[in-house]
């Protein structure tokens, strides 16, 4: 639904999207931290950290497709 989102909202999630996730790698304990995946099994912070980043690969070719879509 990118197609109906204004681009100052988008701004403004990406923006707490970022400041969550600056947050939350401060306060984990990195040599403590194994997050159960039901899928994916044990990860790390690094694990979780590309896998979300190539998530983020995913969402900007979204948000660039509905940038093309007319007005």
């Amino acid at each position: 639904s990118y197609d109906r989102i204004g681009v100052r909202g988008a701004l403004w999630s990406l923006g707490r999207a970022v400041g969550d996730w600056r947050a939350a790698l401060e306060l984990v304990d990195r040599d403590e931290f194994v997050m159960t995946h039901r899928e994916l099994g044990a990860l790390t912070v690094l694990d979780v950290v590309l896998i979300r980043a190539h998530d983020v690969h995913h969402h900007a070719s979204d948000i660039e497709r509905s940038m093309e879509l007319p007005s």
